[in-house]
């Protein structure tokens, strides 16, 4: 229970520290964390010097594809993000074909990230609006 609540309140700090940018995430992963055995979901929290500074989360959504759903990490402390996305595959995706990195949302920074790991094929986003 500790590992989920150190989880939870290193995404409200690094909310705060990003100016409440991914706040609306929170409700999606307080559900995600408290529904963790039914979705099947694992996560990983990476530390420096017993300090979180990086934490994921994600599960299966394929027989032959694990989803990053959520990835947070502390941009001043140099190859956080890199260092979370690596040891979380070494460790969970060894029966997997594919590691679906979710969207960038727009943001150019994250969708550089995204591309620098050379992915084998995009998927096209879709908005569905109700006719009235």
């Amino acid at each position: 229970m500790t590992t989920l609540i150190q989880f939870f309140e290193y995404h409200l700090d690094w909310c705060d520290v990003n100016e409440g940018e991914f706040l609306g995430e929170t409700c999606a992963l307080s559900i995600a964390l408290k529904n963790r055995q039914a979705l099947g979901i694992v996560g990983g929290i990476l530390r420096l010097d017993g300090r979180p500074i990086a934490v994921t989360l994600g599960s299966e959504s394929y027989k032959d594809t694990f989803t990053v759903h959520f990835e947070k990490a502390d941009a001043s402390v140099p190859g956080a993000y890199q260092m979370i996305n690596q040891q979380f595959a070494l460790n969970n995706f060894g029966k997997y074909t594919y590691i679906d990195r979710e969207e960038d949302l727009g943001l150019e920074g994250l969708r550089k990230s995204k591309l620098s790991y050379y992915p084998e094929f995009i998927t096209e986003n879709y908005n569905a609006v109700p006719r009235e």
